[in-house]
Formats: structure tokens, sequence, C-alpha cells
């Protein structure tokens, strides 16, 4: 897998070997004909499953915020 790759020219050259898919925009291997994330799915649930996506990245991001913010106020009082 990608994230045991440690040296970035090998991670560039796994890059190369995968491509975009159209539909859900995740990379599956180029020797495949068909991404296997969403080919068995209906337009409709892969846009769900990629606005579910995003609203979870946004709900992280405001939970990472506050609690930066709680860290800071933390140490400003001590």
């Amino acid at each position: 897998m990608w994230w045991q790759i440690h040296n970035l020219e090998a991670k560039i050259k796994h890059r190369r070997t995968l491509q975009t898919c159209a539909r859900c925009g995740f990379y599956y291997p180029k020797i495949e004909t068909s991404c296997h994330h969403c080919f068995e799915m209906s337009d409709e649930d892969v846009l769900r499953n990629l606005a579910q996506k995003k609203y979870f990245r946004v709900g992280l991001g405001k939970s990472m915020l506050l609690g930066a913010l709680f860290i800071l106020l933390i140490m400003y009082l001590f």
C-alpha cells in the first residue's frame, strides 16, 4: 500500500500505476477495467457517499479548530 512506501521516488512511481475514477474521484489501478469503489453503486449512491465524505471532513476540521482554540486558551490561562 502507498502508506508503506517511504521513498518519494517510489511513491511517484506507484502513483503512475493508478488512475482516477470519473464517478467517485478515488484512485484505482490502471490494470483494472473499472473502479472497485463504485462499480456496483448507482449514481445516487455515489453522490450520497461523496456528500457524506465532504460533511465528515468539514466536521473534523471544525473539531480540530475547536480543540486547538481550547488548548490555546488553557495555555494562556496557565
